[in-house]
């Protein structure tokens, strides 16, 4: 079973700029619909499934983006 995180805290003066930064850059993978590589990211950290972007009031997370944007499911590597 794969835990996820969610860290409650939404707002950005909580973290640091290197965390901001590649939380971020997650974020977007999934605003963006990059599928390849939010799945790439997510099989590094599959515990940030859940993670939404600080600051955003939406709350949506990767999860919901790529339910929002059609993602498919790709079968596991290996």
């Amino acid at each position: 079973m794969t835990s996820m995180e969610w860290d409650g805290l939404t707002d950005r003066e909580h973290y640091g700029d290197w965390y901001l930064k590649e939380r971020d850059r997650f974020s977007d993978l999934a605003r963006d619909a990059d599928w390849d590589g939010l799945f790439a990211e997510l099989v590094k950290n599959p515990e940030r499934v859940n993670l939404a972007r600080p600051g955003n009031r939406s709350g949506f997370a990767p999860l919901h983006q790529a339910a929002w944007r059609g993602a498919t499911m790709r079968s596991s590597p290996g």
